[in-house]
């Protein structure tokens, strides 16, 4: 089967379904265990937007998830190895939502300067954290300096300018390294 007919049939649609259910799979399991603060995690909104541009063919939301994942995945990582509470149907998103992502930007390729969409839209997904999850839970640091690091800053917009910084550095790094290695520029941004 040709690459090409994979991109414009049923295939990625069947795998953004796949990456919502994931998603659909841990949210009912975070919202049980009384965690719905998880789903907005940059992380697994990372994996709701790789499940919705690949069911809606939309290049946008899917490398813009597809960044998100790689950087929250990388946070999430070090989270887990240092303690913090691990559910099995993390694995569906983080793992799950990241192969998915990587499978459908192979299929169908990125846009062109996707990292700066995923850069820009991190603030809309800080003020959806602030209106919609616990202040004591400080989903993707929205409400104050990540616990630990509260003696190397002296005010939470200092802070904030370091994390956005590095998170632009990040999917600068990310989005190159996924052209490189297999991923087809699209110009449609």
């Amino acid at each position: 089967m040709q690459i090409k007919s994979l991109t414009s049939g049923a295939f990625p649609r069947i795998l953004g379904v796949v990456a919502l259910l994931f998603y659909a799979i841990h949210a009912t399991i975070s919202i049980r265990a009384h965690e719905s603060s998880n789903l907005l995690w940059l992380c697994n909104a990372g994996a709701l937007l790789i499940g919705m541009g690949l069911i809606l063919g939309r290049l946008e939301p899917l490398g813009i998830g597809l960044l998100w994942s790689m950087l929250g995945n990388t946070v999430w990582t070090m989270f887990v190895y240092f303690g913090a509470t691990f559910h099995w149907s993390s694995l569906l998103t983080h793992a799950g939502g990241l192969i998915i992502g990587l499978m459908g930007a192979r299929l169908m390729g990125l846009p062109a300067r996707t990292w700066l969409w995923a850069l820009l839209s991190l603030p809309v997904l800080q003020i959806l954290s602030r209106l919609f999850t616990r202040k004591a839970d400080n989903v993707n640091v929205a409400f104050r300096i990540q616990d630990g690091l509260g003696d190397r800053f002296d005010n939470y917009l200092t802070f904030w300018i370091l994390v956005f910084l590095t998170c632009a550095l990040c999917f600068i790094i990310f989005e190159f390294l996924l052209r490189k290695l297999f991923v087809k520029k699209v110009e449609r941004i």
